[in-house]
Formats: structure tokens, sequence, C-alpha cells
């Protein structure tokens, strides 16, 4: 279901994405024009990870998720990810877990809320919204098999290694390490 016309491929629904053609030009570049693709996102994105205490130290709940271009199986990424205006449009079963509990989110519980643009040259008005939401110790510690508990320690470490944690992952971890060290109510 995805058209192409002269300038453009698009999707039937209006959801995913669409490729555009852009024509650049830049007089201080090695080359000065050139034509390229670029990835056009139907709506802002969502990425929110959970965050609980447990054991009085905090903890993020992670996902395991296998998208386009992960090199293994899957990377660990944030509770939910997803274009919330298409996820919303899907059969329940088929939503992404926690969704309806992020974009319900009582504006207290929000420790980090922002939209941040994409970076480099292949999206256009590309935006993600950045969410760290506080759950409290009524949310339960046993949680669906491809979801995760871990500290924010834990996500340091596998930062040594490639291919562990998506974008979305390490921008969220960065940003709580910002809260951290402003002192921020979740600070270690």
């Amino acid at each position: 279901n995805w058209r192409r016309t002269e300038d453009a491929i698009a999707h039937d629904s209006g959801h995913h994405f669409t490729v555009i053609a852009a024509s650049v030009a830049a007089a201080n570049r090695e080359v000065t024009r050139w034509t390229q693709p670029l990835l056009a996102p139907a709506e802002q994105g969502l990425s929110a990870f959970l965050v609980r205490r447990i054991g009085g130290v905090p903890h993020l709940l992670a996902h395991a998720r296998s998208e386009a271009g992960v090199l293994d199986v899957a990377e660990l990424g944030p509770t939910v990810q997803c274009q919330p205006g298409r996820a919303l449009t899907l059969p329940l079963p088929r939503r992404p877990r926690y969704l309806d509990l992020v974009l319900r989110a009582d504006p207290g519980t929000l420790l980090y809320d922002t939209v941040q643009s994409e970076e480099g040259g292949r999206f256009h008005h590309a935006g993600n919204r950045y969410v760290l939401m506080e759950v409290g110790g009524e949310f339960p510690v046993d949680v669906p098999g491809d979801f995760l508990w871990v500290t924010a320690g834990q996500l340091s470490d596998l930062l040594r290694h490639s291919n562990y944690l998506n974008i979305e992952a390490r921008t969220l971890l960065s940003a709580l390490r910002a809260a951290w060290a402003r002192g921020g109510a979740y600070a270690r």
C-alpha cells in the first residue's frame, strides 16, 4: 500500500513515513549541489522509560526490541517506543504495552519530558518526545518476558559494547544522568 509520485513515496494510510526528494545547495561544501532522499515521519515519535525504585534503587523498565537495522536479534530500548497516533489505531492486543499509561501520565510523575529533533541529514522535520516517568510501588516488578528492570548503572555498563542499547535508550539514559547531575528528585 505504498504509492510513488514524482517527488515522494508514501503509504496510503498516511501513517509511518514518507520518503521525499530534497534538492540541496550549499556553497561551503565540497559538492555544492545535490539531491537526496529524506525520511519524513508521519508524526512525532514517543520514547519513554518507566522508572521505579526497587529496594530503594532506581530502575528503568527496558524493552528488548527487534527493529530494522539491528545487527543482532534485538537491542534494549525504552519501555515505550512508537508513533503514538499510529499505535492507537491498532487493536488493543497489538498496541505497545504501557503506551496508555504514558499517554495518561500525571504531570507530577514526569521526571523528564521534552521533544528533541533527530540529528543528521536523513530526516525531514523528525522529532521524538522523550519521557522519564516515575511509577510507584504498586507497579509490578514482575513484567512480561520481553521487558526487564535494569539500573542506570547496568545500562551504562552496556554502553561499553556496541549494539546493546538503541539510540532512544541512550538518549534517555543521558537525560537521566543530566537530571541526577542537577540534583533532581531521582538523584542517586
